[in-house]
């Protein structure tokens, strides 16, 4: 994927000058993160969330050489929590895993810097193949970057497995451009490998991230279908070549899969979703469109915004959206802006109307506006379309769109813009750029000084030890999410509490120390275990039967937050008792657990060994001089 920068980008003389700005693209909207590369820095709270997780994947694969299926602590956390069962299936592996070379702190930043690089890459290559025009290509690729949605996921939600899994959607969504329009099939397979990888990452990553991109990039394709001038043999081998490799996508998602399939009607997050508006603040249609961050919450209530996270900013790329109005603009009027006949060349006569690839995109457009800013379109779609949550997370889809926007502008004109020289349209270009880039560098610098406000807005809680690190940090309101509602509840007894506790002993977070109990009268036991069918527990060397396990309802008190809590509970009699815990999952799971990951690694290694070779070598698919 990775090709040597090219003093011909911009002259032979001056290469510096294009590292400079790719430097400059790259680094700017990321800048907020460099100061925790040198001290302890945080976000807002799922900044925190995500940084425990990521330590305890890391210790746990020091330890174990393995990752966790469920999460046990010593504290409000409990043990068996499912959660890594069905979020962040790929995520906290790959991150856990870089912790454990580094550490979970510079393994949630460093890579951040890599996906905005493969986004410069992505993109730069989509639109240099369609305009052979170097300033055009790195203002859109600028426009792109500087974005402010996907620096609100980074600094103000901190949603880290959103933001990553929307980066990485974007290469996937620009390599299936790419795909699309190569005809050689070398390359074309080295495409396909990126398409299959990022969007294995991006499902595992976020899943409803996978779910709405995945019916975005199908819109996109059927758009191409409907627009090709390929003929039915070469449509029907894109097809079924992207069919392979959504199949192998597939085997390596399979587990997360199949928990959906297996409990996705009865986990908490599912059976309460719905899909959230707010119209008179980040959702209202002026905030949406206005060129820079603005959440009118935070500017009237600064950071004591109700319902939490300050200046959580949802404008659309503005600036990329104008540079699309003036393209359209100038392609309608392109006769015009041609001072002379084009000698030795057909005339190219554009009219917007005749265009159907522009009209669908300007469609795409408008669907994902309307998704974004009402609730009324996912009346229409299945249910588990609302676990999206937001509305406002159509935002990015909107980005994305408006790119497809200007990629399809580009593609219909056949490069008759960028043709001849000394025209109007080259005089008016730098200044259109220009007004772009200034609009979007200001968005930028507002948004990360937004970005650095939020530092010290949670107040983390450093671990140290591995005894500290046991315990869920106190502000991870998503403790219970995950557990299920088909176990029958039970209420209004004198319960005996049980609290298992994780034996160090045995590895971190492997081993759940047993109980002993001495019981004078029948008695109902509640436990600090999660309600999940595969939490099992096991009475004197038997597994207690699943139908005499209930679950308890209750609330518990972090010092931090407060939050409902959902707990195994079972009836015993009289008598001594010796009380285990064991997560026993079903075998298939763990098979093809195993062989998702395994193959993932491979097919991550493989790309990496041959991206490594071919960066030196004569075949290379990001050839900027093209």
């Amino acid at each position: 994927m990775f090709t040597k920068f090219k003093s011909s980008i911009f002259s032979p003389v001056s290469p510096c000058f294009f590292y400079g700005l790719v430097f400059l693209i790259i680094l700017f909207p990321l800048f907020p993160l460099l100061p925790g590369f040198f001290r302890i820095q945080g976000f807002y709270i799922d900044w925190w969330n995500h940084l425990w997780m990521t330590n305890y994947f890391g210790i746990f694969y020091e330890h174990n050489s393995a990752f966790p299926l469920v999460i046990n602590t010593n504290n409000f956390g409990g043990i068996g929590n499912p959660s890594p069962l069905f979020y962040g299936y790929l995520f906290y592996p790959v991150f856990g895993w870089l912790s454990s070379v580094f550490n979970a702190d510079f393994s949630l930043r460093l890579p951040f810097f890599v996906l905005w690089l493969l986004q410069f890459f992505a993109l730069y290559k989509v639109f240099i193949q369609q305009t052979a025009n170097r300033l055009i290509t790195l203002t859109i690729t600028a426009l792109c970057l500087w974005t402010i949605y996907p620096l609100t996921n980074i600094y103000n939600r901190s949603a880290l497995t959103e933001a990553y899994a929307t980066g990485l959607l974007t290469v996937t969504f620009c390599c299936l451009l790419l795909f699309l329009r190569e005809e050689k099939w070398k390359r074309k397979l080295r495409y396909l490998s990126f398409l299959g990888l990022s969007m294995t990452l991006v499902i595992g990553f976020h899943p409803i991230t996978g779910l709405y991109g995945s019916c975005f990039l199908a819109l996109v394709f059927l758009i191409h279908l409907i627009t090709s001038s390929k003929n039915s043999t070469e449509i029907l081998k894109d097809f079924l070549i992207l069919f392979v490799v959504g199949l192998l996508s597939l085997l390596i998602i399979a587990p997360w899969t199949y928990m959906i399939f297996e409990f996705g009607e009865n986990i908490k997050i599912s059976t309460d979703a719905n899909v959230t508006l707010f119209p008179e603040s980040i959702d209202y249609f002026i905030s949406r469109f206005m060129p820079f961050p603005l959440d009118l919450r935070s500017l009237v209530y600064g950071f004591k915004v109700e319902g939490g996270t300050p200046f959580l900013e949802t404008q659309t790329n503005v600036p990329l959206g104008i540079l699309w109005i003036w393209l359209a603009y100038s392609l309608t009027n392109i006769n015009r802006f041609f001072s002379y006949p084009v000698q030795h060349e057909k005339k190219f006569q554009f009219k917007l109307y005749r265009s159907p690839a522009i009209f669908l995109s300007i469609l795409l457009f408008g669907l994902t506006t309307w998704m974004s800013l009402s609730t009324t379109p996912y009346e229409y779609l299945p249910n588990f379309f609302q676990n999206i949550e937001f509305a406002y997370r159509m935002l990015f889809y909107q980005n994305l769109s408006i790119i497809f926007a200007v990629y399809t502008l580009f593609h219909v004109s056949q490069k008759s813009l960028f043709k001849i020289e000394k025209t109007k349209f080259h005089k008016v270009l730098p200044i259109i750029s220009t007004i772009c880039l200034s609009f979007s560098f200001l968005a930028c610098l507002e948004k990360n000084m937004h970005g650095l406000a939020i530092v010290g807005f949670s107040k983390p809680e450093i671990h140290r030890t591995l005894e500290e690190s046991i315990q869920l940090n106190r502000q991870n309101y998503g403790a219970y999410k995950y557990t299920v509602n088909n176990i029958p509840q039970v209420k209004g007894k004198n319960f005996v509490n049980v609290n298992f506790k994780v034996d160090l002993s045995q590895g971190f977070g492997i081993g759940v120390k047993p109980i002993h109990l001495n019981l004078s009268e029948t008695q109902w036991i509640r436990t600090n275990i999660h309600a999940f069918p595969w939490n099992q527990i096991i009475v004197n060397g038997s597994p207690l039967k699943r139908e005499l396990l209930k679950m308890v309802p209750g609330k518990t008190d972090t010092g931090k937050l407060k939050m409902d809590t959902y707990h195994l509970a079972f009836q015993l009699p009289s008598g001594k008792y010796m009380l285990h815990y064991q997560f026993k999952p079903e075998p298939i799971y763990l098979v093809a657990r195993e062989i998702s990951l395994w193959l993932l690694l491979i097919w991550i290694g493989v790309t990496v060994l041959i991206e490594g070779v071919l960066f030196f070598s004569k075949y290379r698919i990001f050839n900027l001089q093209k």
